[in-house]
């Protein structure tokens, strides 16, 4: 998780890119903007979570509170508890949460 973690950080800083040969990267580059590269995967987390959108970051706490897994559609439910003006949406409950966490789920913050 943490080594999975640490190259997407490395990635979307700009710091690992994908060129026609193949991955590229300045290790000098590196060193010099993550003086600490093997850094808290904590402080990592923390920073991807305070980039998501805010409703993304609120069903991310719902699932942390409720525990390992999750029914979509309840976390659909959820959602719409919590975002008002999403209770006239047309899209049902699993949709709307696999909508919401899509981000996360792309960076690696949850599991499905």
């Amino acid at each position: 998780f943490f080594i999975r973690q640490q190259i997407i950080s490395l990635r979307d800083d700009g710091l690992l890119r994908f060129g026609n040969n193949g991955w590229v990267w300045d290790t000098k580059e590196i060193e010099e903007m993550h003086d600490d590269v093997s850094g808290d995967v904590v402080i990592i987390l923390q920073e991807k979570m305070k980039k998501l959108l805010a409703l993304t970051q609120e069903a991310l706490k719902i699932c942390s509170s409720i525990g390992s897994k999750i029914d979509l559609c309840i976390l659909g439910l959820l959602i719409r508890e919590i975002q008002p003006d999403m209770q006239h949406n047309a899209e049902d409950n699993e949709t709307l949460a696999k909508t919401t966490i899509s981000i996360a789920l792309q960076d690696g913050l949850l599991a499905v």
